[in-house]
């Protein structure tokens, strides 16, 4: 880094002059030497401040360049020559603002909006620096540096009194490279992520369990009854299963009333005990006696002492009140007379009460309205849906809904819809031999149908059951 002397800006050093004059009078007042005939520089006193002690100040070439009114403009001869940029030297007012040649800023650094040398930013936390010719390592990306508040409040203030916009960096070397920020939740266990910080990425397999940042499988006999493992299977970590205070593990009041408690009462068992009540278990306690608010309006209670059971009380007529059921036609004294009242109600239609209802609609008027229907006004309403019987299979008539339009459904594979073996073979099937029918046929034996197929003993057969002992004569002797 340079270490030539960084100078304020040529408005900043007017400024303070400017503010040192004004202090003059306060100074020369505060002390109060001037006059005395002595000149004493202690008490401020110059031949600027205080003629009158210390004579005329010295004209130019006296060999001292007094600053308070000399420079290297009005008095070269005592000041020197001004110093000018490129002379290789960072001096007078020269700054990186004005003189960039002379005054360079170091590496890494910027001439900001005051004129002043500063640093462009340090790398964020667990961010590393790396050369600007390398690539950032495996596992980290380039990003931006980070500027302090004092970086950041010298832009501001540059902004603010209208200095000149920072100059370009003169020399970077490095960039920083940070960590690939880590995204919990695709899927996907990356580097930096384990099961402790990210268990939808990095979950432990089954059997396994979270130790901190690592998957471990549990252990049983180290005393520690780790996740997986039980009181059936680790005993020796996780204590007996009954008797250990505890009802877990699948224990119920029936395996282990030890540690469950005593199972509760069922109901009906034959006894009204434990906690059961007429109202929980009326089998072994018996019917709870009528109370008002238990939802059944019994015993003595009515509308008038238990509204909640048996709900409000109908209305009088005459009350004052059309209510309840009232209606012009009930109670004219409470609801009033019907038609008449203005409104169309209590059962008045236009044909009863136009001046309530108004006037019925006429047919056709091109609306299905009012009392018409399909059959008063088939031209505003449409055609009715098919009738059964009404001699035609249309609309959603079938043979299944309506036989008598659309006939018996036989040939649908089912004996349904009246079919008999007789009209419809297909689905029903052929109809069992009669008897006699002159043929021995079907299933008929000369048991069952003689007539048909002959008597059984002496058709020349030993069949039908016969043996020798009861039909030699089909059978042969025995």
């Amino acid at each position: 880094m340079n270490n030539a002397p960084r100078h304020l800006p040529p408005g900043v050093v007017t400024l303070l002059v400017t503010g040192a004059l004004l202090l003059v009078p306060s100074v020369v007042s505060a002390y109060n030497a001037c006059g005395n005939g002595l000149c004493e520089p202690a008490k401020k006193e110059d031949c600027l401040l205080c003629q009158t002690d210390c004579g005329e100040c010295e004209p130019c070439g006296n060999g001292t360049c007094d600053v308070l009114v000399e420079d290297c403009i009005s008095c070269e001869e005592d000041c020197g020559a001004c110093p000018t940029c490129g002379d290789g030297s960072c001096n007078g007012e020269e700054s990186c603002g004005s003189c960039l040649e002379d005054c360079p800023c170091g590496l890494n650094e910027t001439c900001n909006a005051m004129n002043v040398c500063e640093s462009i930013g340090s790398c964020p936390a667990n961010c590393s620096e790396v050369p600007l010719e390398e690539s950032c390592p495996a596992g980290t990306i380039e990003s931006p540096r980070v500027f302090g508040f004092f970086q950041r409040l010298w832009a501001f203030l540059g902004q603010i009194i209208g200095l000149q916009e920072p100059r370009e960096i003169a020399q970077v070397t490095t960039k920083c490279c940070c960590p690939i920020p880590i995204v919990c939740g695709n899927t996907v266990c990356e580097t930096g992520e384990n099961c402790g910080n990210c268990t939808a990425d990095c979950g432990c397999p089954s059997g396994q369990y979270c130790s901190g940042e690592s998957c471990v499988s549990p252990s049983c006999g180290n005393i520690v009854c780790e996740p997986g493992e039980t009181c059936n299977d680790c005993p020796g970590d996780c204590g007996m299963c009954c008797g250990n205070g505890f009802c877990d593990n699948g224990e119920t009041c029936n395996d282990c009333p030890g540690d469950c408690g005593a199972c509760p009462p069922a109901c009906p068992d034959g006894t009204c005990n434990g906690t059961e009540t007429c109202s929980t278990c009326p089998t072994d306690c018996g019917e709870c006696p009528p109370s008002c608010g238990d939802g059944k309006c019994n015993g003595a209670e009515t509308c008038s002492d238990c509204f909640t059971d048996c709900g409000p009380c109908p209305p009088a007529c005459p009350d004052g009140l059309c209510n309840g059921d009232e209606t012009c036609s009930s109670c004219v004294a409470d609801c009033g007379a019907c038609c008449g009242n203005g409104f169309c109600d209590n059962g008045e239609t236009c044909n009863d009460c136009p001046g309530d209802c108004g006037a019925c609609p006429s047919c056709p008027d091109g609306t299905c309205n009012g009392t018409e229907t399909c059959l008063t006004c088939q031209m505003d309403c449409g055609p009715c849906p098919p009738a059964c019987p009404d001699g035609t299979c249309n609309g959603d008539e079938t043979c299944s809904s309506c036989v008598a339009d659309c006939g018996a459904c036989c040939g649908n594979g089912f004996c349904d819809n009246g079919e008999t073996c007789n009209d419809c073979l297909g689905d029903c099937g052929p109809c069992l031999p009669a008897c006699p029918d002159g043929t021995c046929n079907g299933t008929e034996t000369c048991n069952d149908c003689p007539g048909d197929c002959g008597a059984c003993c002496g058709n020349g057969f030993c069949d039908n059951g016969e043996t020798c002992g009861d039909c030699s004569q089909d059978c042969g002797t025995c």
